[in-house]
Parts: C-alpha cells; structure tokens; sequence
C-alpha cells in the first residue's frame, strides 16, 4: 500500500494533478517536493514534505494536511443497492456498464450494512489485490445512477420486492 501527501488549503482537496505531476507547490507556487509509496518507507519522506509546507507558510496555514493510501484494486467497480440494510441488487458501477466484477461476495459488508439499516442506500465496492472488497462510497440514492446495462424493469423489480410491492 503506498502513500502520498497532499497538501492544500482545502478542508477536501480535489485537485489532484499536481501529484500526477510528480511535484506538490508551496507558496508563491514553489515547488515542495512530493512523495509516494513507491519510496520504500514514505512517512519520513511525507513528513519532511509538511513541515516544509507549514513553515512557508506560516501564520497563512489554513485546511488541513491529508495523507492517502493508495491500494492496489484488481476488478471495476460493483454497485450495490440496499435496503433496511439488505442487498437487494448488485449491478456494474455506471462509469463501466458492462463490466460487473465476477465473483462478487460482499458479505464482509453485510453485517455493517444491516446495523446501518438505512431505509435506501447504494454501496460501490472494489476487490483490493490481497483479496477484500473495498467500500469506495456509499450515497443516500438521490444520485446513484442505474447502469445502462441493467435493465429499468429488472432495478424497479428489486427496489418493488425489497419493500414488498
């Protein structure tokens, strides 16, 4: 699992190409220096690259610091439709219609997922390499598209059995 420090003024950076470059800048647009779990032992590195950054900047330091993990994934996405705590339909995450993970188990989140008992919710997961499925997010619904490989019939199908219509 490597690491990567990002630094911002953000509360929730979402700029991110400045690591994509290889470089995180400072004041005045002054290159910090970056690092990333490809180093060997990354938080020394890590936590050079932010003293350096809070002693440019300072009095002006607002937001916060925020260091990642990066894990190694083997599938796509799956979404998982849930409700009062149930799956009640696993489908391709929208972003890759036709491409639903083989083989998905998803009990490792079954038993936090019915203690949520959340009236309506989706869940999208990823198979990590050393073989556990990953939460990416987890949304309320209002927004969660319907891959286009899943039928509208088979989606209304599901949601209407989970509530027993």
């Amino acid at each position: 699992m490597g690491v990567v420090l990002i630094l911002s003024r953000q509360k929730h950076p979402r700029d991110f190409s400045p690591l994509r470059q290889g470089r995180l800048l400072g004041r005045q647009r002054a290159p910090l220096g970056a690092c990333s779990g490809s180093e060997p032992h990354p938080l020394p590195a890590a936590r050079a690259v932010a003293r350096r950054f809070l002693e440019l900047r300072g009095e002006d330091f607002a937001g916060g610091l925020v260091v990642r993990a990066f894990e190694q994934f083997t599938t796509t996405e799956a979404r998982t439709w849930w409700v009062h705590g149930q799956c009640i339909l696993v489908t391709a995450h929208p972003d890759t219609p036709g491409d639903l993970p083989t083989g998905a188990s998803f009990q490792s989140v079954a038993s936090t997922m019915a203690a949520l008992d959340l009236p309506f919710v989706t869940v999208d997961l990823v198979l990590r390499a050393d073989g556990v499925w990953r939460v990416v997010e987890l949304g309320d619904g209002q927004v969660s598209d319907r891959p286009k490989s899943t039928s509208p019939a088979t989606f209304i199908a599901a949601i209407a059995g989970a509530l027993g219509d």
